[in-house]
């Protein structure tokens, strides 16, 4: 599984796939899945706020 996608659906590393991931941080494809899913979270996050005001 790509280092990448296992922290997102895991949420969850060894210390040797952190460096791993840290490693990939100059890789446009890997940075850009990363935000992509990190939008998907906060907003998430910001509906269920939203929600909760209501």
């Amino acid at each position: 599984m790509d280092i990448s996608k296992k922290l997102v659906e895991t949420h969850s590393l060894t210390k040797e796939e952190c460096l791993e991931l840290f490693s990939l941080f100059n890789n446009s494809e890997v940075m850009k899945y990363l935000k992509e899913e990190l939008s998907k979270y906060a907003n998430s996050i910001m509906e269920q706020k939203y929600l909760q005001e209501d």
